[in-house]
């Protein structure tokens, strides 16, 4: 065979491969095309229901919803026109004052003084279930000489669905059990749609809303230099039980939970919820609270849960008796306090009650529809 005929030979057979790989080529090229092009599709505003047109209530279960990550989207983009921002800062001003007059800001803030614009960002909350639903808030954080408040707002109807105060110097915000109540009915919720639940400190607790349509939950906060009355976004404390042998109780207008017998002899575990605390700080707030009875002992040592947690181990002498108290992060800076009565849960019982133990969203724990309220314990 020549070398002209061997050239062509090859030749041929890298025309096939060429033909072959062909294909390959190509895609690899419009795939790359692909990734590179930008592609926008304007988005209707037809496509949304009119905010004027959306239940108070409705707004606050989606912007829940979407700060807890359940079912909602959150997006937000920051002011660019001063003109605006001036606008949006006036109304919040005038709102605060409303709120002020019926006693839930404190009083002794005086919103007359001059004030700083320190942070002002649109955020749109969409519910992905009816994405009809679109929920516009302006969150506004100004600065006064003493005060700094972070407010949402919104953007339609002039309604604060949630504020902050922080005081500088620790300045004292109020001594007064701020009227909490009366923020709902500035909502326009309905009070007998509503239970309220304190903490057992009383610095803190819950107002829950319920209708046939949405669940919701307001948490206040009242602290030294802090005050809050926000939508409730904490996760929940969740854990496997056979509802045959117990069940779950809370007393009336309390916040601690309880896991029982039918007969409610016996309390075999308990959690209570305190917001803005570590679980390091709660932990040796109680060490030292046990310990200043007489003959008892406690230890915080690693705890044996499948999730962020600490553990407080006490035993009392005189009885003999063994308690211990886990401390678990909610993830959303607060802390699930949750005694266990070791000495009565059978140690099968106990083992899988606690390796079943983890922070889930409201909306996902089914245990929270299973708690029976009761009258509130004596004594």
């Amino acid at each position: 065979m020549n070398v002209k005929a061997s050239v062509n030979i090859a030749f041929f057979c890298l025309l096939l491969v060429l033909l072959a790989l062909a294909p390959l080529f190509i895609a690899e090229i419009k795939n790359k095309r692909l990734l590179n092009a930008v592609y926008t599709e304007t988005l209707d505003d037809k496509k949304y229901v009119s905010s004027e047109n959306i239940e108070v209530s409705t707004k606050i279960a989606t912007i829940q919803s979407a700060v807890s990550n359940t079912r909602g989207i959150v997006t937000w983009n920051e002011q660019v026109s001063d003109v605006r921002d001036e606008d949006i800062a006036r109304t919040v001003i005038e709102e605060l004052k409303k709120l002020q007059k019926v006693k839930v800001i404190p009083s002794r803030i005086d919103f007359s003084s001059k004030y700083a614009i320190e942070r002002l960002i649109k955020k749109d909350f969409i519910d992905v279930n009816n994405p009809q639903i679109k929920v516009d808030i302006q969150e506004v954080r100004l600065a006064f000489d003493d005060y700094s408040i972070v407010v949402w707002m919104d953007d339609e109807a002039d309604l604060i669905y949630q504020f902050e105060i922080y005081s500088k110097e620790h300045s004292v915000i109020t001594k007064e059990t701020p009227a909490v109540q009366a923020y709902m009915d500035y909502l326009g919720l309905p009070s007998d749609h509503i239970q309220h639940k304190s903490g057992s400190s009383g610095r803190f607790g819950y107002y829950q809303y319920s209708n046939e349509e949405v669940d919701l939950s307001y948490l206040y906060v009242q602290e030294k230099h802090y005050f809050a009355v926000q939508i409730d976004k904490a996760n929940s404390l969740y854990f496997n039980y056979d509802p045959e042998d117990y069940q779950l109780i809370q007393a009336e207008n309390e916040s601690l939970v309880s896991l029982t017998d039918h007969e409610r002899r016996v309390i075999y575990l308990s959690w209570e919820h305190t917001p803005n605390q570590d679980m390091y700080t709660a932990a040796k707030a109680l060490k030292t609270f046990k310990e200043s009875f007489e003959g008892v002992t406690a230890s915080i040592v690693k705890s044996d849960l499948n999730i962020p947690s600490i553990r407080l181990n006490d035993f009392n002498k005189e009885d003999q008796s063994t308690t211990s108290t886990y401390f678990i992060d909610d993830n959303e800076g607060g802390v699930y306090q949750v005694f266990v009565n070791t000495m009565a849960l059978d140690r099968s019982d106990q083992e899988n009650l606690l390796k079943s133990l983890e922070i889930v969203p409201k909306a996902e724990n089914e245990n929270l529809d299973e708690i029976t309220i009761v009258e509130p314990f004596l004594g």
